[in-house]
């Protein structure tokens, strides 16, 4: 019995193993590997250590402990974030909204 965990790809859907990192096992063809390689299971937000995180995505903007309340820090690539936006509304039941890194640094001056 083998210990290594596995969950499903989030782009092909197929059961794959999982790194020590929980990312997706590298699969499909050498030279045209799927997407999904290297990035978090199905079902878990898109960002892991894709990219340069520009902002997150989420709802309530404002943390409120009556609501339910989902956020995840994305990259600049718009499909991580349209997959983010629905991450959220998996947890929340409302779809998540971008709030990039100037916000928060224009908020503050």
């Amino acid at each position: 019995m083998s210990s290594m965990r596995r969950a499903k790809c989030r782009v092909c859907d197929k059961d794959s193993a999982l790194n020590q990192d929980e990312l997706v096992h590298p699969h499909g063809p050498h030279g045209s590997r799927c997407r999904g390689s290297h990035r978090p299971p199905a079902g878990e937000p898109p960002c892991a250590f894709c990219g340069r995180m520009v902002g997150r995505v989420a709802w309530p903007e404002v943390y409120d402990p009556d609501r339910p309340h989902a956020s995840t820090y994305v990259c600049y690539d718009p499909e991580h974030q349209r997959e983010a936006r629905l991450w959220v509304k998996t947890v929340t039941g409302h779809e998540g909204v971008f709030y990039g890194r100037e916000t928060a640094v224009g908020g503050a001056r």
